[in-house]
């Protein structure tokens, strides 16, 4: 949607919120919204306050070509385009009983969604958290799984050179769906003292960040529809077992393992990518997103380091 920008003062532009989205999140005069820019100059607009619509909406395989045999991905596709409209209570409906099987998986994958009712032809998924039930560290954790798996499929379609568009991309709209529900269980929790909600959204965001570069190196992949070389892949490897081992880190907090990371990190974001880049133009656009991702995870764990050293 285009907004005009406004000139409210010699220095000073501005722009209007668009009206279904303050009303979806109760936004009002005097509230504050956060405002943060991406790697690609994209301005992103956050608000800490819990979607406000409670629309149920009814979703049935009958939508889809070939509902007797729907896939995986497939259901991950609906029910996370469901989610991402904010709908608190979503009603199933479907031709078979063994879909529910793919409908348990996509929803353990969600934060703070749960299936509380069940039959055989019907299911009801509804949002549970709450300040008071919010396990912080719980969703966390769940969030770090996320991104090591998202990073497995995009590396298995590199090493494969099989492109897997439809997973991924349902996979990384499931993980953005979670980050957003992961800065609001942050900004809400009233135990947790701003100064530390700051650096820890802030080290997740970077977590975040990488994720978002590993799936431009995807998007790369598929754009230039052609088979990387084994040093490229390598490479990606080695910012996998990177990723591994920062998050390994953030759980552990070893700082005998810091040194061997610095190490890892300057290789990977200096010595080796520069080495990579200067003989092999042809998968420079994948390998520079790989980079930039390792650069992210040294970042996500940075605020670690500064609060036990």
């Amino acid at each position: 949607m285009g907004r005009k920008v406004i000139q409210l003062n010699p220095t000073t532009l501005a722009i209007t919120l668009p009206k279904k989205w303050t009303k979806d999140y109760n936004v009002t005069k005097g509230n504050e919204v956060s405002v943060e820019e991406d790697e690609s100059g994209n301005l992103m607009l956050r608000t800490s306050k819990p979607l406000f619509n409670k629309t149920e909406i009814a979703l049935t395989t009958k939508d889809i070509e070939q509902p007797k045999k729907i896939s995986h991905n497939a259901v991950r596709t609906i029910l996370v385009n469901a989610l991402r409209k904010g709908y608190h209570e979503i009603n199933v409906t479907f031709d078979t009983p063994s879909i529910m099987k793919s409908i348990n998986e996509v929803v353990s994958e969600v934060l703070g969604y749960e299936i509380v009712e069940q039959t055989n032809t019907n299911c009801t998924i509804k949002n549970i958290v709450t300040i008071t039930d919010t396990n912080i560290d719980k969703f966390f954790i769940k969030f770090q799984h996320m991104a090591k798996h998202l990073g497995k499929l995009v590396y298995n379609e590199l090493k494969e050179n099989t492109p897997n568009n439809e997973e991924i991309s349902s996979y990384f709209v499931m993980i953005e769906r979670n980050f957003n529900s992961f800065y609001r269980l942050i900004m809400e929790d009233t135990k947790m003292k701003i100064n530390d909600k700051i650096c820890f959204f802030g080290a997740v965001n970077q977590l975040y960040q990488a994720l978002r570069n590993i799936n431009m190196a995807h998007k790369q992949y598929i754009i230039m529809n052609h088979k990387v070389n084994k040093k490229t892949l390598h490479y990606a490897q080695e910012v996998l077992n990177f990723m591994d081992n920062i998050l390994q880190f953030s759980n552990t907090k070893q700082l005998n393992t810091i040194s061997s990371l610095i190490n890892t990190m300057n290789t990977l974001t200096i010595t080796e990518i520069n080495k990579l880049i200067s003989e092999n133009s042809k998968d420079n656009s994948i390998l520079m997103h790989w980079s930039f991702a390792a650069r992210r995870f040294w970042d996500f764990m940075s605020p670690y380091i500064a609060s036990i050293v």
